[in-house]
């Protein structure tokens, strides 16, 4: 639960950014062994997909909260907040941790980086 906690909307977007990454990685980092098992289950198990997705739609219902200001700037929005939850999404960290084999520090720096640029 300490994970699933709503980010003050009218922190400035630099500080938004910050702190969804911090939530995210730290989330990530704990349940990484879990999280590999439950997405080989995933195709087999209704509940363990609907698990997943009840987490999916929140993290997606968040970065649309969050961004929420920024995203009125935008022509396609929609598509935008797409590239912000794949970005932000288990798999996008699962990548840069194992595939990419960059340190946490080294992954939160390139999500910012990306996430700032992508909204900026």
């Amino acid at each position: 639960r300490e994970y699933f906690v709503a980010i003050p909307i009218q922190l400035p977007l630099s500080e938004r950014v910050r702190q969804l990454v911090k939530l995210r990685s730290s989330f990530y980092e704990k349940i990484g062994n879990v999280r590999r098992y439950a997405v080989a289950r995933r195709r087999v198990s209704k509940l363990v997909d609907s698990l997943l997705g009840k987490n999916e739609k929140w993290f997606y219902s968040q970065v649309q909260r969050l961004f929420a200001d920024e995203m009125s700037e935008f022509e396609h929005a929609a598509d935008v907040l797409l590239g912000i939850d794949n970005l932000t999404s288990w798999e996008s960290w699962e990548r840069l941790r194992t595939v990419q084999k960059l340190s946490v520090k080294r992954a939160k720096v390139v999500v910012e980086a990306n996430l700032m640029r992508l909204l900026g």
